[in-house]
């Protein structure tokens, strides 16, 4: 079953259904072979054709402003999010009394689970949340911003890369890889440093971390640390399972670039209740 893309006004196909299991991991790529952006998948309620209609308003320019620079703009795709039955429904730190927000927990790991199993992920893939959108550009398309970003300041190790992570970076992670003036982290591994410890008691301090998963960016051979990790039950936040002990365990290198590469659009209440 083929999977339709669109690139601006012409039709491509993505390819079919990969297999996934019973397979061992994959040998790594060396880093020419992730380091184009080869689709983009946008996840989204079946229900929200509001949020369709404005991911698909910003991909239909986007591919626009791509001819307009002589660049053929990426494959894009929407990606029907799934509904977890209530046998699923198990979330690690959700309140008992707000099944609403463990619905939308693990309906968004399993939208992530499903574009694993279902369709192309060969190469780099970026996958996003309905409600962002790149942040303006006159001279450079937002494809290659990406490409330019994980390439200029993301060490080879990467598992995985998000754009623009919320929230405070906890001080108990190993230190940040950029700075910007003031002290703010631009580029962080999201991993608790193995010697940070709190002087009174001797225990590591673990901090909370979670980030979104609003923009993330897959590379092929590691998306089965990704498929282990976000399996794993009771089901933990999408993001911050990515600064747990569960990614450590699974060998994930996860990394955030808060260089304003991607907004939240004001227009949109999440889907995901707080």
């Amino acid at each position: 079953e083929a999977i339709l893309a669109r690139r601006g006004k012409s039709v491509s196909y993505l390819s079919t259904t990969q297999t996934v299991q019973n397979k061992p991991p994959p040998q790594r790529l060396p880093r020419s072979q992730v380091s184009k952006l080869q689709r983009i998948y946008y996840i989204n309620l079946d229900k929200r054709t509001d949020k369709r209609a404005f991911m698909e308003g910003w991909l239909g320019r986007e591919a626009h402003f791509s001819a307009s620079m002589n660049q053929t703009m990426v494959p894009y795709d929407r990606i029907s999010a799934m509904r977890p039955t209530e046998d699923e429904m198990t979330c690690k730190g959700v309140k008992k009394d707000n099944p609403t927000r463990c619905r939308g927990v693990v309906g968004l790991i399993k939208s992530n689970l499903k574009i694993m199993k279902e369709h192309n992920t060969s190469g780099m893939t970026l996958v996003m949340e309905d409600d962002f959108q790149p942040t303006s550009s006159s001279t450079t398309t937002f494809v290659e911003r990406v490409e330019r970003a994980i390439a200029d300041h993301v060490p080879d190790d990467w598992d995985v890369v998000r754009l623009d992570c919320w929230g405070r970076r906890p001080d108990h992670f190993v230190e940040p890889l950029e700075v910007r003036e003031g002290g703010r982290p631009t580029v962080f591994e999201t991993r608790i440093d193995p010697e940070a410890v709190v002087p009174a008691n001797g225990k590591k301090k673990r901090r909370f971390f979670c980030g979104g998963t609003h923009a993330v960016v897959w590379r092929e051979d590691s998306i089965h640390k990704l498929r282990a990790l976000w399996s794993m039950k009771p089901y933990n936040g999408i993001d911050c399972a990515l600064s747990t002990d569960r990614a450590e365990s699974v060998g994930l290198k996860s990394y955030c670039i808060n260089k304003g590469l991607v907004e939240n659009s004001d227009s949109f209440e999440s889907d995901i209740p707080k």
